[in-house]
């Protein structure tokens, strides 16, 4: 649980708990670098689609590329947490959960899915947490970026962009839901837990 929840807050951090320090400082350094990137990706955007225009890159193709490098770091915080939490259960012989609904509820209000990790189900909250990082970064990328300035200029005709607004406000409630969810789901499982020890 310890080197799972280091991984939830800081990638890499999990695995340096576990005693795999080059695996660790990897990941770790990249979500330092893809932190630096965007924060540079934002001061240096005019910058950058000058500099792509040379080389026959859109403004739009620049942006997806941004996208989908920020898809793949939010991919491999997920794959951190998952074999952090795996080899710390098979180097200790299984973790059962702690079977405390308060504290289940507690850690799924802070992070969704944290509480099923404290239950000792990492599938489940692999799951939870995509769909919150999902739902984040996507406000990020319509609110904080030139997305939505972008789409409309490639969709001349319109076709796309309510579409897409209409998907946005989905996801961002379908985040909130599954936040709820989230915390549900853990008291209910610590409780039966509980109960049935």
């Amino acid at each position: 649980l310890s080197a799972a929840t280091l991984s939830l807050f800081f990638c890499g951090a999990g695995q340096i708990y576990n005693g795999q320090g080059k695996l660790g400082a990897l990941m770790l350094l990249t979500q330092i670098l893809a932190g630096a990137c965007n924060w540079a990706v934002i001061q240096l955007w005019p910058s950058l689609v000058a500099l792509a225009d040379l080389f026959g890159v859109s403004e739009w193709h620049l942006m997806l590329g941004v996208a989908a490098a920020d898809v793949a770091v939010i991919l491999m915080m997920l794959a951190s947490v998952h074999q952090a939490y795996r080899f710390a259960d098979e180097e200790a012989g299984g973790f059962a959960g702690t079977g405390n609904p308060v504290l289940s509820g507690l850690a799924s209000l802070v992070l969704p899915g944290w509480g099923q990790l404290v239950n000792a189900q990492a599938g489940k909250a692999l799951v939870y947490l995509f769909g919150f990082l999902s739902g984040v970064y996507l406000v990020i990328l319509t609110r904080l970026t030139p997305f939505l300035p972008l789409l409309a200029s490639v969709d001349a005709e319109k076709v796309f962009m309510p579409r897409v607004t209409a998907g946005a406000m989905v996801m961002v409630g379908v985040t909130g839901v599954l936040w709820i969810l989230s915390v549900y789901d853990a008291i209910l499982v610590a409780g039966f837990r509980r109960r049935m020890a």
